[in-house]
Order: C-alpha cells, then structure tokens, then sequence
C-alpha cells in the first residue's frame, strides 16, 4: 500500500507482481520442503535414501510451522554470515 500511494500506476502494478510472485515461491518451497520430509518423495519420485522415516509430523498443520520456523532460521543465518 505504501508504494501504490507513493509511486505511479506502473511502478505500483510491477511491485504487486513481485510481491506475488515471492509469496507463491515462498509457498512452493515451504511445500516441497514438508512433502520432502513427511514422504521422502516428490510427486512420487523417492528423494531420500529407502531407510528414511518419514515424519509424521510434516502432514499436520504444526509441520508448516516447523518447516516454516527452519526456514527463517536459515535466512536469518544467512544474512548474518554475509554481513
């Protein structure tokens, strides 16, 4: 909303995008992440190793939660090491 009031049509239209398009890829990631861990496979295909359990967890809604948590604790380890 800031930037829509602040900046043109255009400028405005391409920061919507953007939002949009990270928000969808942060959802697709997140997915893969627990699909990966509470099946060891994507669409089917097996990932992990055949002796790995899967976790239970992951399947619940509390999995979105851990995942997400790992995930931000990853980004947050991150930027720090870079700066």
């Amino acid at each position: 909303e800031t930037c829509a009031s602040k900046n043109r049509l255009a400028v405005s239209i391409i920061d919507a995008l953007a939002m949009g398009v990270g928000f969808t890829l942060t959802l697709c990631v997140l997915a893969a992440l627990r699909e990966i861990l509470s099946t060891g496979a994507i669409w089917e295909i097996p990932i992990l190793p055949a002796g790995f359990v899967p976790w239970a967890a992951m399947r619940m809604p509390v999995g979105a939660f851990i995942t997400l948590g790992l995930l931000l604790g990853l980004v947050n380890a991150a930027s720090k090491k870079k700066s």
